[in-house]
């Protein structure tokens, strides 16, 4: 019976919860932002052309910025960024070979990060990402969409509970593209520069680095996939409800079952017995 409990729950966890993804920020799902970035990923500079280039990244974003969808809390299982229009769209990518990325809550308020990086880290920080390498490729394309974006799928998801305060995206890139790598120098990310909009950025171009050397209220948009928790609903409160009453109705019959062979048993070994007495008289 527990086996069947389980998987009504199951079931009706998978009608009320599915996968969608959200936006940071949300405004900015089919239009491009206001500004650019070639961190974390790309630290191209004609001046610098270090192939030692290495770099920490950690990015604060409110709940308030993904809408209503995070209020329960949920699981995030994939980022994705987009490639910025000021570098026209044309194809662009490679592989970073040496990459980590965590996310955790944080205390820390947009435009109020701390520059030690350890002080912005909640304590439920989960690596997502485990280092290793990443093939990033864009597709020329004519605006915001798919076709101008890359992801990265988590290979362990993180469960975000907005309560807990807001998200932090931590990225250690320990080797970033340099004068050889097939990003090139045009290969920015699109991102929103503005106080307010629930986002900003700290970094340094040391990944082993304690401290930032660069912060501003830049930061990237972002797109997640997120499966949120839902909240009790009208349907699944009378499904659950119906399989509660099915189950206490089986749960009652069998115990009057039991409870019956029980009585019937006593009644044969009172026979017995009253019975031996009298032969043995």
């Amino acid at each position: 019976m527990k086996y069947y409990f389980l998987l009504f729950l199951t079931f009706v966890q998978s009608v009320v919860s599915q996968e969608i993804a959200i936006y940071a920020p949300g405004d900015l799902a089919d239009r491009f932002g206001s500004a650019a970035s070639d961190a974390p990923f790309n630290r191209y500079t004609i001046t610098t052309p270090d192939s030692n280039l290495s770099i920490r990244y950690q990015q604060v974003i409110s709940p308030s910025s993904f809408g209503s969808a995070v209020l329960s809390g949920g699981w995030i299982k994939a980022i994705a960024f987009r490639a910025d229009e000021g570098g026209g769209l044309q194809s662009w990518g490679g592989t970073l070979p040496d990459i980590q990325v965590t996310l955790s809550t944080t205390t820390k308020q947009p435009d109020a990060l701390s520059p030690v990086f350890a002080e912005n880290i909640g304590t439920d920080s989960t690596v997502v990402f485990g280092r290793g390498s990443l093939t990033v490729q864009m597709s020329a394309g004519n605006g915001p969409g798919p076709a101008t974006s890359f992801g990265i799928l988590f290979q362990k998801p993180f469960f975000y509970d907005p309560s807990r305060g807001n998200l932090l995206l931590d990225i250690r890139n320990f080797q970033a593209a340099d004068l050889n790598s097939p990003f090139g120098p045009t290969a920015k990310l699109d991102a929103v520069d503005q106080l307010g909009d629930g986002l900003s950025r700290i970094f340094s171009d040391d990944v082993n680095s304690l401290t930032a050397s660069h912060y501003d209220s830049l930061g990237l948009f972002c797109e997640f996939n997120f499966t949120p928790v839902p909240e009790p609903t009208g349907v699944a409160l009378l499904l659950l409800g119906s399989s509660a009453s099915f189950l206490l109705r089986r749960a009652s019959g069998r115990h009057r079952g039991e409870e019956g062979g029980t009585g019937r048993q006593q009644l044969v070994d009172l026979k017995s017995n009253t019975h031996n007495r009298y032969e043995s008289r």
